[in-house]
């Protein structure tokens, strides 16, 4: 957007916020490497099932992990676990247990088809399950934007982070949640057997904090739910003031969907296909 000359300059900077962080790929690379490691394994009767919990904060030690698993495949008998199976399926099949800092992991014997017992090239890994978890959208996006807060150190022009969310149901209560603290609920219970749900809030926001106001040299934050070059016609942004500072942000993103500073409640703005000059149906042809 451009800036007249009765505009004052601003800096932004950009950041995408996904359920797969730096930190995310950094384990499932930490991961790759073991998977790699059993792969080597010499089990020429079966393959290793594996059910995974958490990610692995530290490198694995992948080469003690393939060296247990030697060992206790090599104490199996085939004909004993193809009975189990079909007795019992995989609850009834030997587990091995293996924890490091955040990963547990437990692996459990599959036996091969007999056409392919002792068959070169045939990969150890035969099943891997992950156990289910929930990513926090919340944390996601906050994450994000604290990953960009010292950019620039504390820059004399206005400075505004821009957060594309590719997270679900994201709006106006979440990224009041991500900039201001999770909301916390207490239950207090009284004499009389009665229940009241005290609500109030972390101050784990990227404004706030328990020692007070942080971060005041963000002005505002700019967020865009899940936009990408094929939808950005139809894609909802919105502007977000940081209350706590005296100049606030006066330029050319305030033409956008706003929060008032003052109360923080949604404002009137236009839309980026209105400011873009682009069909609501863009760039489909009518």
């Amino acid at each position: 957007m451009a800036i007249s000359e009765n505009e004052e300059g601003f800096i932004i900077k950009a950041v995408l916020a996904m359920k797969e962080s730096e930190a995310d790929m950094a384990a499932h690379a930490r991961k790759n490497v073991v998977y790699d490691a059993i792969n080597r394994l010499n089990s020429p009767k079966f393959h290793i099932g594996m059910n995974i919990m958490g990610d692995p904060q530290t490198p694995p030690p992948g080469k003690k992990m393939r060296e247990r698993l030697k060992n206790e495949v090599k104490e199996l008998d085939y004909d004993d676990i193809v009975s189990r199976i079909k007795k019992s399926g995989i609850n009834g099949l030997p587990k091995w247990p293996f924890k490091h800092d955040g990963w547990n992991i437990e692996f459990y014997p599959l036996p091969k088809g007999r056409d392919a017992i002792g068959k070169p090239g045939v990969r150890p890994i035969g099943l891997v399950s992950f156990g289910y978890y929930e990513t926090d959208p919340i944390r996601t996006i906050r994450d994000a934007i604290l990953s960009k807060v010292k950019a620039y150190g504390k820059p004399k022009l206005p400075f505004v982070i821009a957060v594309n969310s590719f997270e679900r149901h994201v709006d106006y209560p979440e990224i009041m949640q991500v900039l201001f603290g999770e909301w916390k609920y207490t239950d207090i219970t009284f004499t009389d057997g009665s229940i009241k749900t005290d609500e109030d809030r972390n101050l784990n926001g990227v404004w706030t904090s328990r020692s007070g106001p942080r971060n005041a040299h963000v002005s505002a934050i700019l967020f865009f739910q899940k936009v990408t070059p094929w939808d950005v016609a139809r894609s909802k942004v919105r502007l977000y003031h940081n209350p706590y500072i005296s100049g606030l942000y006066r330029s050319s993103l305030t033409q956008l969907p706003q929060v008032i500073p003052n109360c923080m409640k949604l404002g009137d703005g236009k839309s980026l296909a209105l400011i873009l000059e682009l069909s609501p149906d863009w760039p489909e042809e009518e």
